[in-house]
């Protein structure tokens, strides 16, 4: 016999005021904010370097990074959706089963981009065209920046549940711990111990990793309110083909 679905605690209570939107949007706002700025540091570290080809080669690995990684923003949004469609409906267990689902798809592509990290490069390194240094520089950037794909696309489906769930302050925690990770990296790896682009590269790949970190960290936390009396990994359902399209 089926169990009703459990109402799933909401993240916030009462009419829909000013005050609530503000709340909710203002830390997207300022997440979106942080990651221009981010890279305008970025700049400004790899800058002081004094070579133009660093400069250049941080400019187009992070352009074609941008290219590959943003071809799987889908993770955010389908988790963004999926999740606050139940938790309108109150299923507790579609809540949990959706980032699952999600984050098992984004290791899963994520690893696919690793071991397909050459013909990757090549074919997004195609779209572009710079100098001969700075084209090498730039693939050395894009090598080791495919290392963070499982915490790029995991941070997806983390801010997809996020903000599904009205959580839009977790947002702007993650983001702010991976762009202020990333700067204080990107200074001691740069400035203080001379890796230049390999420098900026490892620096962000770590800051994604303790990005996700937290924002898992954060789920765990909430998982005793949300899931479900008895929630345990059903396989069954999570690899559902309806459910995964």
């Amino acid at each position: 016999m089926a169990h009703a679905a459990s109402p799933v605690p909401p993240a916030s209570s009462g009419e829909i005021t000013y005050a609530r939107v503000a709340a909710i949007a203002l830390p997207v706002v300022l997440s979106n904010a942080m990651v221009p700025l981010q890279g305008a540091i970025d700049t400004a570290i790899i800058g002081n370097l004094g070579h133009a080809s660093y400069l250049a080669a941080v400019a187009l690995g992070a352009t074609v990074i941008h290219f590959v990684f943003a071809v799987f923003n889908f993770l955010q949004m389908g988790v963004s959706g999926l999740t606050a469609q139940a938790m309108g409906a109150s299923d507790r267990r579609r809540v949990m089963n959706t980032l699952v689902r999600a984050g098992m798809i984004a290791l899963t592509i994520a690893a696919m981009l690793i071991v397909a990290k050459l013909p990757v490069r090549a074919g997004a390194m195609s779209l572009f065209e710079g100098s001969a240094e700075a084209t090498r520089l730039a693939g050395r950037y894009v090598d080791i920046r495919l290392w963070g794909a499982p915490a790029e696309l995991m941070n997806y489906a983390l801010m997809g549940r996020f903000a599904g769930q009205g959580l839009t302050r977790r947002l702007f925690e993650m983001q702010l711990l991976t762009s202020l990770t990333n700067i204080a990296l990107n200074l001691i790896f740069v400035l203080g111990f001379g890796w230049g682009v390999e420098g900026v590269a490892l620096g962000t790949v770590l800051a994604a990793f303790a990005g996700s970190g937290l924002g898992l960290w954060r789920v765990r936390q909430r998982a005793g309110l949300v899931a479900p009396p008895g929630w345990h990994l059903d396989w069954g359902r999570i690899v559902n083909a309806a459910e995964l399209a």
